[in-house]
């Protein structure tokens, strides 16, 4: 019995380390598409949103007037076109 636990024990130990290789991996490989995928600065009827990191968005808009809004997005889904380019998808809230 107890060779069958060290045994046990070993496999783990050495099958632990590329499953966690393997996970890392394919996180810094989206991390990279996403830096790719997503511009520094972009335009949504003529307000200007500005990328804060990786996968959130500031938005800030101030009227003469004194209205302000003010919130944030967050990148929820992307996917690659058929012409090259990246269709992002954000959800979040702006308030007033």
């Amino acid at each position: 019995m107890k060779k069958i636990v060290l045994r046990s024990a070993l496999l783990l130990s050495i099958i632990s380390p590329i499953l966690a290789t393997t996970t890392t991996l394919s996180v810094n490989a989206e991390t990279s598409l996403r830096v790719a995928a997503i511009p520094r600065s972009y335009y949504i009827n003529r307000k200007l949103f500005v990328v804060k990191n990786l996968t959130q968005t500031r938005y800030y808009d101030e009227y003469p007037h004194g209205v302000k809004y003010d919130g944030y997005l967050r990148l929820t889904d992307y996917q690659k076109t058929s012409d090259g380019y990246y269709l992002a998808y954000y959800s979040g809230t702006i308030s007033r």
